[in-house]
């Protein structure tokens, strides 16, 4: 078989929501990869918000920050940040911020939030604690500002915001040629409150373009596995576009091979079922 460059989401794809990663997992990123097959992260997360042992998998590339920022081997090859868009991001700051959302501002190795947002994300982080204690080792990339318009020039990634109920459809045209608006990739939520703001034209299949460009492969090699919205485009994009049991039916629609739920050895059986590992061909 040609060897594959297979592309794995981390939030309720490679590890549940309690951070766990199963057993039969680690043994299937360990034996597609001796098969010389080569392993990916494609996830929302920036880099200081992977936890230590998602890296410790050992993967050969990242593509983090939904597309944003791009490494293989260790070698950084593409970084998109709103800095081209500061004065866009100031507005869109205000924006959220007048309808009494908070906002949540990440890059590479930080975030920001405001002074007046930590009481709820003080109680927001101490849900996720009592679920996965692996969040701990985030706080200490997080930074509290007086004003998060203050924090423009800063290499922001993203912003995720919440409680947001002001007219978000006005919010997505004022702001259409700067920034992309999807749901949240945190919540099953389906309402306007919850949501994230990426730089406009940048997502995982983007970020999987730049790895096919740099390493001169095709899309006829891409595999991908995913379980929420903003895997929809990299599902499309992939040869093979993988959605877990656990998954949104949004992305479901668009996925070639739905696999097993997360906790039912979902990677393993649907690489099992592609060929790749053992007792089963696609």
């Amino acid at each position: 078989m040609d060897k594959k460059l297979i592309f794995f989401d981390i939030d309720g794809t490679l590890m549940d929501h309690h951070g766990v990663i199963q057993e039969s997992t680690r043994r299937a990123l360990d034996e597609i990869k001796k098969s010389g097959h080569q392993v990916f992260l494609a996830t929302g997360r920036s880099r200081f918000e992977v936890p230590r042992y998602v890296f410790d998998l050992g993967c050969d590339g990242l593509v983090l920050g939904d597309g944003t920022d791009v490494e293989y081997q260790g070698k950084e090859i593409f970084h998109a940040t709103m800095n081209s868009k500061q004065i866009a991001l100031g507005e869109l700051i205000a924006c959220f911020e007048a309808d009494g959302a908070h906002l949540y501002c990440g890059g590479r190795d930080r975030a920001f939030i405001s002074q007046a947002s930590k009481p709820f994300f003080d109680k927001r982080l101490a849900a996720l604690l009592e679920h996965d204690r692996h969040w701990s080792e985030m706080t200490k990339g997080i930074f509290v500002v007086a004003d998060l318009k203050s924090i423009t020039e800063q290499n922001i990634e993203k912003v995720i915001y919440n409680n947001f109920y002001g007219d978000l459809a006005s919010v997505k045209e004022r702001f259409a040629m700067d920034f992309s608006i999807w749901p949240s990739s945190l919540t099953n939520r389906m309402d306007d409150s919850v949501g994230e703001v990426h730089v406009y034209g940048v997502n995982k299949a983007t970020g999987i373009q730049v790895i096919l460009d740099y390493l001169g492969k095709a899309r006829e090699d891409v595999i991908s596995f995913g379980d929420n919205y903003n895997d929809i485009e990299m599902t499309k994009f992939a040869n093979v576009g993988v959605a877990m049991g656990n998954g949104v039916p949004a992305l479901k629609e668009v996925a070639d091979v739905i696999t097993a739920p997360i906790d039912e050895d979902g990677i393993y059986k649907g690489l099992q079922t592609l060929g790749l590992l053992g007792g089963g061909a696609w």
